[in-house]
């Protein structure tokens, strides 16, 4: 699943470069790009956000038509007020049926500049209160919304819209792990343009569906790999510096094993919390930026380029 303002960097949405026909060449094959790298790894449902939109509804449609990409939004309309993208979807992972639905959000179509005469947004708090009632008449045991509307709104929907068990927001560009309990909802905000892959795991215990996030352990664990790592790379890199140079990676390792002995009693801590119930973890990681060199994308990339008749630097990721 995705929150929404994915397809397009922020900065190529200016309208400036609309008229650009190199820059409406590259961000059409970046979108072809993600559109199919999602499609492959199973994404269930898309929230269609701002920056997508900027791409164009012709572009959006054509990524549906095309790799079925699975956009949603519940409230994003035509001028003659007629769904543009199906609202919602169901799917069942584990034996439990999850309803996911999407919203776009207006504050960013105003921020984006984009003719709101080709189409119009319904109520985003309203749309959303009227697809919990759908899903939950549906058989949805869990509800998820993809809400591509920003922080601040994102809550006021979780505060309005009662039934909603985890909310995705997107489009103010914040980053966290740790998940905030708002109404019913567990409210999470993910990093832009797919820069990270986030893992939520539900724990589910008899038929209780009301969860506890015991997230923070593992988050913990994930933040020491990466110290140790840190450490390991100071270690090999101090007998290299000397002056300056060496009291400055010096006080970064020292900073460093600081950092990790604060987190090793965080962690022991954490590993104390005995869950009631039902739980769930959030964990967040960067996608690597060796990506690009691994040979199924690397030559998927390649060949939408060529496609698009864009030319790429040799050894370009």
């Amino acid at each position: 699943m995705d929150a929404g303002n994915l397809l397009l960097y922020r900065k190529h949405y200016r309208p400036t470069l609309r008229a650009d026909e190199a820059v409406l060449r590259r961000r059409k094959a970046r979108a072809e790009v993600i559109a199919q790298a999602y499609v492959r790894m199973g994404a269930h449902a898309v929230a269609v956000g701002a920056t997508d939109l900027a791409l164009g509804l012709p572009v959006l449609q054509g990524l549906v038509r095309s790799h079925r990409l699975p956009l949603v939004s519940a409230n994003l309309q035509s001028a003659a007020g007629r769904r543009l993208f199906p609202a919602h979807k169901i799917v069942t992972v584990g034996g439990v049926k999850i309803g996911i639905f999407g919203l776009t959000g207006e504050k960013n179509i105003a921020r984006a500049k984009i003719d709101p005469k080709r189409f119009k947004l319904a109520d985003p708090a309203e749309s959303a209160k009227a697809q919990v009632a759908a899903l939950r008449a549906k058989g949805a045991q869990i509800v998820v919304a993809l809400a591509a509307v920003g922080h601040q709104q994102g809550r006021q929907l979780a505060e309005l819209a009662k039934g909603i068990d985890f909310l995705f927001v997107s489009g103010t560009g914040r980053h966290g792990e740790r998940a905030s309990r708002v109404g019913t909802a567990w409210m999470m905000e993910m990093s832009r343009e797919g820069k990270y892959i986030g893992h939520l795991t539900l724990h589910i215990k008899g038929s209780g569906l009301q969860f506890e996030d015991l997230s923070e352990r593992y988050q913990l664990a994930s933040r020491l790999a990466r110290v140790d790592k840190s450490i390991k790379s100071i270690q090999q890199r101090l007998a290299k510096f000397q002056g300056k140079n060496q009291e400055y990676m010096e006080r970064r390792m020292l900073n460093s094993k600081n950092s990790k002995e604060r987190m090793m009693v965080q962690l022991a801590k954490a590993n104390m919390v005995v869950p009631k119930g039902s739980f769930f973890t959030n964990v967040m990681k960067p996608v690597a930026l060796t990506l690009t060199r691994e040979p199924t994308i690397k030559a998927l990339i390649n060949r939408v380029a060529k496609e698009a008749g864009l030319q790429r630097p040799r050894g370009a990721n």
